[in-house]
């Protein structure tokens, strides 16, 4: 996994959750304008595939920490 919170860092430091948050979104946000333009861009099959691959992983990363800080916010 490429982004994983360390909770204790997150909780020790609560000043940190609203940064975390607002840090995912824009990842979040940059995936989805990577995948459309990757769409577009005639590109090796296979090469593309890992792209997709990668980024799909991250953008699941990102958003398992979203939750997780969410979880945190409410506690």
């Amino acid at each position: 996994a490429l982004l994983l919170a360390d909770t204790n860092l997150v909780t020790d430091h609560p000043t940190v959750v609203a940064p975390s948050k607002e840090i995912i979104v824009c990842i979040i946000e940059f995936i989805e304008k990577l995948r459309k333009e990757l769409g577009d861009t005639p590109a090796d099959e296979v090469a593309k595939k890992t792209v997709y691959e990668r980024l799909a992983a991250l953008e699941a990363d990102c958003k398992q920490l979203n939750t997780r800080i969410d979880a945190l916010e409410t506690e």
